[in-house]
């Protein structure tokens, strides 16, 4: 029984160290998507509706901001228009914000320059939002309440932005 007192207070530490990480993880991602809602609604309050070329957002982005961002052009068939380039804040720090009009309706996808290795879909404040990791980099889709087919746009934002 001595010999196994050390061994189980170390396996007690180490899973005690475990869930406060997964828990301050998931607080993290939790925080991100509430705060990257908030910004979408107040953007899209702001920005005027007009389709921009994809390839000079990004070409724009570089030049001013420093790092590569690859832009999801407008695409007809998914019934989506690219509408607006951004630089906005999150709780994470600076982010792009790349703005669409998805059916007619306001789509954000934010690009975060730094991984935070979680893959979630989301409610957050009555808006759909899926955020992922990928090359590292982090990127968020939000849309208003629960659309249909958003996994669909979610996939196409990951073909076309990674």
């Amino acid at each position: 029984m001595r010999r196994w007192l050390p061994l189980s207070l170390a396996a007690s530490l180490l899973l005690a160290v475990g869930a406060v990480f997964l828990f301050g993880l998931t607080q993290s991602v939790d925080a991100l998507a509430a705060g990257l809602t908030l910004d979408h609604d107040s953007c899209f309050k702001e920005s005027p509706p007009a389709v921009i070329d994809a390839d000079a957002a990004a070409a724009s982005w570089q030049q001013s901001q420093g790092w590569s961002l690859t832009v999801p052009d407008t695409a007809p068939a998914e019934d989506l228009k690219l509408v607006d380039v951004r630089r906005c804040l999150s709780t994470e720090g600076r982010v792009a914000h790349l703005m669409y009009k998805w059916r007619g309706q306001p789509l954000s996808v934010y690009v975060l320059p730094r991984a935070l290795g979680s893959q979630r879909v989301m409610n957050s404040r009555g808006h759909e939002a899926a955020i992922w990791s990928a090359h590292g980099r982090t990127y968020a889709v939000l849309a208003a309440g629960h659309p249909e087919d958003f996994d669909r746009i979610v996939a196409y934002v990951k073909t076309h932005a990674e």
